[in-house]
């Protein structure tokens, strides 16, 4: 019938309006700017999406030795010679530098457990620790941002070789399409030659654990200037893909000799930067004057910004 009625030019009927015409010249380019802001919004989403990813795939890790750090609450007689007590003033310097760094990933040495990690670190961090030592308050940590989704945590009492030893601790977090394993350490102190054979007999077994692993990195105190002791760094990396971003730094931290924290790692560190963070109150040595310096640590933070590729 409507064909029809086309057909018929003597059938009239009324054709758009000038309003029509002029409802249709406003409405359009509205329509037309609405579908264009649309399309603009869903390629500004995808752009972020892979801004973060990016983002992600950037990591600033952190090893710090906090120096008997205690939650300073019935401690008193655990505490070792020349240790006091920490004032909350001395547990807000350290959370500020922290803070100041940013790390998205963090090794701890020498904590006594999670309460007094969280005296330094926000709670927005998710913390796995080593086991406890009977008597022994002198654990390793591994601590990560909550964005980070957790593959595993696994504890190694195997490089506790005997009583005082400690053990490490490495978390697997999934970032990007891939996992990555942190593993937290802190080897035996000292340069007796019973200590020496003991950080060696460490450095053998942290070997062999690595050759079962890839791309991970390796965080904590080795108690051995890794950039300059060759048997150390020969027995540690032998077989291994191992690279040290911090083999040529200078030592700035409270006057020290030589460097012995370290992030080490199987990945590319073309795309890397290691570097000290000392506190402020750093004057060139750690003799306790002011008293103050006692307060915060013997070490000072290392860091390492990788971009993971």
């Amino acid at each position: 019938m409507i064909k029809q009625g086309f057909k018929k030019r003597k059938v009239w009927k009324p054709g758009p309006s000038k309003e029509f015409f002029l409802s249709m010249f406003l409405i359009q380019p509205l329509l037309s700017a609405r579908i264009f802001w649309k399309i603009l919004l869903f390629f500004a989403a995808l752009l972020n999406i892979e801004s973060l990813k990016a983002q992600d795939l950037k990591l600033k890790l952190a090893s710090f030795n906090a120096m008997f750090l205690y939650d300073e609450v019935g401690d008193g007689k655990k505490f070792p010679k020349g240790r006091i007590p920490r004032k909350d003033s001395d547990f807000e310097k350290i959370r500020t530098h922290l803070s100041k760094i940013d790390p998205d990933i963090i090794a701890l040495q020498e904590v006594e457990n999670e309460e007094a990690i969280w005296k330094i670190l926000p709670t927005s961090f998710a913390c796995s620790l080593t086991k406890t030592i009977a008597g022994y308050d002198q654990r390793v940590a591994i601590c990560w941002k909550n964005k980070f989704q957790t593959v595993d945590a696994v504890h190694y009492s195997v490089l506790s070789l005997e009583p005082g030893l400690r053990g490490g601790v490495e978390a697997v977090l999934s970032i990007g399409n891939q996992n990555y394993s942190f593993l937290g350490v802190h080897l035996k102190a000292g340069n007796s030659k019973k200590d020496k054979k003991l950080r060696s007999r460490q450095l053998d077994v942290l070997n062999k654990i690595l050759k079962l692993k890839k791309n991970y990195f390796l965080l904590g105190d080795m108690n051995s200037p890794l950039g300059k002791d060759n048997r150390s760094w020969n027995l540690l990396s032998k077989g291994l893909d191992l690279k040290n971003p911090g083999r040529y730094t200078k030592q700035t931290c409270w006057g020290h000799e030589s460097l012995i924290d370290f992030i080490l790692t199987d990945l590319s560190i073309s795309n890397a930067d290691f570097r000290q963070f000392p506190f402020p109150e750093d004057d060139g040595e750690f003799d306790g004057i002011p008293e103050s310096e006692r307060g915060l640590s013997d070490h000072c933070p290392v860091v390492l910004e990788i971009a993971l590729e």
